[in-house]
């Protein structure tokens, strides 16, 4: 994240952000949680919300070589993770006055104001976490 000079000002602070898929599948799900991903009620909500977003969803997961390998929560959470930063780079990298023309609007925790990120007292480093 420093690699590029000085903390806080660095090229990737403006397209990188941190994501959580239990959050994303929040957004994905109009607010609402869904049930533990460890239920499968739980389960087959996460893949119906990928399958929403990604309708050729299930075509790429079976076709994928190493899927007999990665558990399908995994797949789905990194699908979750992709449909948040897509919505993240349709916004010009998070630009605030962007945030609101992507449906449902990015919401993004950790900011004192909007676009300005809190930072981590050690690195200097933004801390946000996009939704």
């Amino acid at each position: 994240m420093r690699a590029d000079g000085v903390p806080g000002q660095t090229e990737r602070e403006h397209w990188l952000a941190e994501v959580h898929p239990e959050m994303c599948f929040r957004a994905m799900g109009g607010g609402l949680v869904p049930p533990p991903k460890a239920s499968a009620h739980g389960q087959l909500q996460r893949l119906d919300l990928v399958r929403r977003a990604f309708p050729d969803a299930d075509d790429r997961i079976r076709d994928w070589k190493l899927g007999h390998k990665i558990s399908l929560l995994d797949i789905c959470d990194a699908y979750a993770a992709c449909w948040t930063a897509l919505r993240w780079a349709r916004t010009g990298a998070g630009a605030v006055a962007q945030r609101a023309n992507v449906t449902p609007p990015l919401e993004v925790l950790g900011e004192e104001a909007p676009g300005t990120p809190t930072r981590e007292r050690a690195t200097g480093l933004a801390m946000r976490m996009v939704i």
